[in-house]
């Protein structure tokens, strides 16, 4: 019998498309056999910076849509592992210890 992959799906809580998209990509790899669990590395390693910053996000996209476009193509080509900041290395050492404790096959985000 071969063994049940273990596969670790890391979302962020900034707006709901990533967490549904990492709910429904779990569904179906539970159902085809896997073993899954997701997981947000920021949620967990800086609870009260995300839930800042997500409100900011809901805020801005809802009363300023224009300057949240402004902003989302501004990302377009930017190089986000080259960004360091002490909240980051938070967030880099839970998910460092969300991988150490789950032993995943795969990484997925």
């Amino acid at each position: 019998m071969a063994a049940v992959p273990r596969i670790l799906i890391v979302t962020a809580a900034f707006g709901e498309g990533h967490n549904s998209a990492a709910r429904n990509l779990a569904a179906a790899l539970d159902a085809a056999g896997a073993e899954t669990r997701v997981s947000d590395p920021c949620m967990i390693g800086v609870p009260k910076t995300t839930a800042l910053v997500n409100w900011g996000y809901r805020h801005v996209t809802t009363h300023w849509p224009n300057v949240w476009a402004r902003i989302y193509r501004s990302t377009d080509n930017c190089d986000f592992t080259r960004q360091r900041s002490p909240m980051m290395r938070w967030v880099e050492n839970t998910l460092a210890r969300l991988v150490d404790e789950f032993q995943p096959d795969a990484v997925v985000s």
